[in-house]
């Protein structure tokens, strides 16, 4: 599994954590309260467990996720050009 950082979530994560964070920052879903809306993924600064995939980018941020979602997508894409981490898989992830 790959993360890849667009310019703009490079400079989220450069404002929101300053320097690279002491924790790995998790890939994780978040169920949404609309029930035409299906589960997103979010990112939150957490520690990783014995069972999760760990891995860093280029630039040097460590993000974790639990094993079913990374054997699900090939590479996760992160950008935040409205100011919003907005996270997607290459390959669709279907539970």
């Amino acid at each position: 599994m790959t993360v890849k950082l667009t310019d703009a979530a490079l400079r989220m994560l450069q404002r929101e954590y300053r320097t690279i964070p002491e924790k790995p920052i998790r890939i994780k879903y978040h169920n949404v309260s609309c029930a035409a809306c299906q589960r997103v993924l979010e990112l939150v600064l957490d520690k990783a467990d014995a069972d999760d995939e760990v891995f860093t980018t280029e630039e040097g941020y460590t993000f974790c996720c639990a094993r079913f979602i990374s054997q699900q997508a090939d590479t996760f894409t992160i950008d935040a050009a409205g100011g919003i981490p907005i996270i997607t898989p290459r390959n669709r992830i279907s539970l």
